[in-house]
């Protein structure tokens, strides 16, 4: 209770706290509202659902694993560092 009490160093801090409380949800409702009423007028609202995979994507997500575990086993085996690995991966592609 005296944390509270602490933490209220003005008799308006509760009712500021009230109105950004209300103010923050009302704010993400007409988002939400704003978004999907532009989602319909641009015709994107089933957007991911009607987009087919595309075969020739490889994604950049497990190329950078990729590159990170060469990484640690090329500096970890050969001892080179990060920069002498970086400069000749750059070369060789």
């Amino acid at each position: 209770l005296t944390v509270i009490k602490e933490a209220c160093d003005n008799e308006a801090t509760p009712y500021y706290a009230m109105i950004i409380c209300v103010w923050g949800t009302l704010f993400l409702e007409l988002w939400k509202r704003k978004t999907s009423t532009l989602a319909y007028e641009w015709d994107v609202d089933e957007f991911e659902a009607t987009e087919p995979d595309r075969p020739e994507f490889y994604g950049t997500k497990a190329r950078e694993v990729t590159l990170l575990v060469r990484l640690l086993r090329s500096t970890r085996e050969e001892g080179v560092t990060f920069v002498q690995y970086l400069l000749h991966d750059n070369e060789t592609q």
